[in-house]
């Protein structure tokens, strides 16, 4: 009985590892690009001698700061990741000019906690998908409301219609990390009207 126990204990345990480790690999392959365009931009930046030069590098530090050391638990505050999210999106707004609009609107109704990056990784995918790949002025559509324990997410932008739309790496990685972290607890739903690519997500909250 208690060697039964202690191997019981052990599988725990290595399952527990295996968790770690992926959801490690998994932060590792979020989006080199951003950090590569956000330091070009503050190059130009300082170039001009622009007063945006010095809050963009304070944003940038926050980010790299949360990413490096904020968020290495299994789940943080959500408040966190939404601040996270809205740096994110100003360095974005600096990067594409007047070509990108942003409707973004949070609520919670009381403090929760989610898994780190999950909601930035959403995010990057709009950009990588949407604004990086279309011409002309992009509008996105970002809305997560939290409440009664399910947190709602919906972001919608625009997307080349001549292409094919297929689930890129980074959704596969998500879902990976919500089948580790919130196994039968969460909807990720993927789809797209005649203009946008709408992706819906549906998560059960601690």
């Amino acid at each position: 009985l208690i060697e039964r126990q202690q191997m019981i204990r052990r599988q725990t345990e290595i399952e527990k590892e295996k968790v770690v480790a992926e959801l490690s690999a998994l932060k590792s392959q979020l989006n080199p690009h951003f950090l590569f365009n956000t330091l070009n931009n503050i190059y130009s930046l300082a170039l001009k001698q622009s007063k945006q030069t010095a809050p963009t590098v304070d944003k940038l530090s926050q980010i790299l700061d949360y990413l490096l050391y904020r968020c290495n638990d299994t789940y943080v505050p959500l408040e966190k990741e939404l601040h996270l999210l809205d740096n994110y999106l100003d360095l974005q707004k600096i990067r594409f000019g007047d070509r990108l609009v942003i409707e973004n609107r949070y609520s919670a109704d009381r403090p929760y906690t989610i898994a780190p990056l999950l909601l930035l990784s959403l995010v990057e995918n709009m950009f990588k998908h949407g604004v990086e790949k279309t011409a002309g002025t992009v509008h996105l559509h970002i809305e997560i409301h939290a409440a009664s324990g399910e947190l709602h997410f919906t972001a919608e932008n625009p997307f080349d219609s001549t292409g094919p739309v297929a689930e890129g790496i980074g959704l596969k990685n998500l879902r990976k990390q919500l089948d580790l972290l919130y196994p039968e607890k969460y909807s990720l739903k993927i789809g797209q009207t005649a203009d946008n690519f709408v992706v819906q997500l549906q998560l059960r909250l601690t």
